[in-house]
């Protein structure tokens, strides 16, 4: 399992992912603390690769979501917060 990054709004951090034939688990939490405990936050990830799509990820205050992202295949993935709360991100690799 890869450390666990909090980003606030509008950074971003890269992960590595397994190669073909294995999958890799990108996961995001939304950070709470006292101050942003009723808003959801927005943040995207995309693989580094020439004309990939954002995959944009939405998540209510608290909330917890597991994304495949098996298809970058062994490439780079950025996770950027879009929001403006922080978020805590991490995969299994």
């Amino acid at each position: 399992m890869s450390d666990q990054y909090k980003l606030n709004g509008g950074q971003q951090h890269v992960f590595s992912t397994r190669p073909v034939g294995l999958s890799t688990y990108l996961t995001i939490e939304s950070y709470i603390d006292d101050n942003n405990h009723s808003n959801p936050t927005e943040s995207l990830w995309h693989i580094e690769l020439c004309c990939q799509h954002d995959h944009n990820v939405s998540l209510d205050p608290g909330a917890t979501t597991k994304i495949d992202v098996s298809e970058a295949k062994g490439a780079l993935i950025t996770v950027r917060n879009e929001g403006s709360w922080p978020i805590l991100v991490w995969t299994d690799y």
